[in-house]
């Protein structure tokens, strides 16, 4: 995962230490990024339920996820309103299922 304020996921987990000659993470150069909102991406918007759709994107060409937004709200605008950073919104799992859904595409084969 990528920390730039919004989480991105990339699905391309052996290249995400390669860095391009201006220091730039090299994955972002091929990144076809899907941008997930959990409330409106799987009925019940649960983390667990994005990791059993990665496949199905994954044929789709996507290699790189945006989800937003994902920490703890109180949900007054999606989930916009943060409430605690370091907190995922108890409405789609917690750090357990979060930390699923990043090691689900290394896995893969």
């Amino acid at each position: 995962m990528v920390s730039t304020g919004t989480p991105f996921l990339s699905l391309d987990t052996e290249n995400l230490a390669v860095r391009d000659s201006l220091g730039e993470p090299a994955w972002m150069k091929d990144a076809i990024i899907y941008p997930i909102t959990p409330f409106n991406f799987v009925q019940e918007g649960k983390l667990e339920d994005i990791a059993n759709r990665l496949p199905e994107l994954k044929t789709l060409g996507v290699n790189t996820l945006l989800l937003q937004p994902i920490f703890h709200s109180h949900t007054l605008d999606q989930g916009y309103d943060i409430i605690d950073y370091s907190k995922i919104n108890p409405e789609l799992g917690n750090k357990k299922s979060l930390k699923s859904l990043i090691a689900k595409p290394k896995h893969w084969t």
